[in-house]
């Protein structure tokens, strides 16, 4: 017997705190044999984003096409794409692969890069129309909708229903600020968005982390194991909120500027179960 199959799509950072390789590990730790196809290359580390080049078009069409060829995938993950050409033939290249789809539209870097323009703006339409579901943070969440900041839950809210609304997928949008979230500081909420529904999932704050880089990767990536799995979107946001909060028990100093999950400890702890 052999493991399902993951599709991850993203940016390589070689810090590994973001990006196609904490995605790959994330899927393999859940049981999934990750197949990653990289959209750009990146210079950073934990304190400095230096520059990013895109994959081009062609490039980034036969990375999917061969590993596509070698069998199908339980569930496809999407993190930044590097340019609008390459949101737009993910856009039509991710409907024919018969697998749920998770689209985490990054706009920048931890580090601080911005990976987008407005022409890529425009793009990321196109790409997270073909979603099952998509997770913006707050404020990415809140540029795509183009109704501000977004880092509250009421402005989460309406940049979630609008984004919804727009690409006809299930929006979750994360990194809620969690002194306005919810009545308990401890808490931060995810908010939920279909076309005509919105819920607030609240979850409890991992203590003693502070900001740690790659968390909506995390997230993300943990999302599309529940979905591989057959859970409902529901469900497995539920489940992606557990996951994360089980990887940032391994958060730790390994550069100079934010922490970052240091996968040799979980590595020594075995498997995720």
């Amino acid at each position: 017997m052999t493991s399902p199959r993951a599709l991850v799509i993203a940016g390589l950072d070689p810090s590994g705190g973001a990006g196609l390789v904490l995605d790959a590990f994330v899927f393999a730790r859940s049981g999934y044999a990750p197949s990653t196809v990289a959209t750009m290359l990146t210079a950073q580390n934990s304190a400095v984003f230096r520059r990013a080049v895109p994959v081009e078009a062609g490039m980034l069409a036969d990375q999917i096409e061969v590993v596509h060829s070698e069998g199908p995938f339980a569930c496809v993950k999407v993190g930044a794409v590097g340019s609008a050409q390459n949101a737009r033939l993910l856009g039509s290249l991710l409907p024919d692969l018969g697998a749920p789809v998770v689209v985490d539209p990054v706009l920048g870097s931890s580090s601080g890069g911005d990976f987008v323009d407005g022409a890529e703006l425009a793009a990321l339409d196109v790409l997270c129309s073909t979603a099952t579901v998509a997770t913006p943070n707050a404020g990415e969440a809140g540029r795509l909708a183009g109704t501000g900041d977004g880092r509250d839950l009421t402005a989460a809210e309406e940049a979630g229903s609008v984004l919804a609304r727009r690409w006809r997928c299930t929006v979750v949008v994360t990194g809620v600020a969690p002194a306005l979230a919810c009545e308990r500081s401890s808490h931060a909420v995810d908010v939920l968005c279909t076309v005509d529904s919105v819920e607030r999932l609240a979850h409890p704050l991992v203590a003693d982390t502070g900001d740690v880089r790659g968390t909506g990767c995390m997230f993300s990536a943990c999302l599309a194991v529940g979905l591989g799995a057959g859970l409902s979107v529901r469900d497995a946001v539920i489940g992606a909120q557990h996951g994360v909060a089980d990887l940032l028990g391994a958060a730790a100093q390994l550069g100079h500027g934010s922490m970052q999950i240091d996968a040799g400890v979980l590595w020594s702890q075995g498997s995720a179960r």
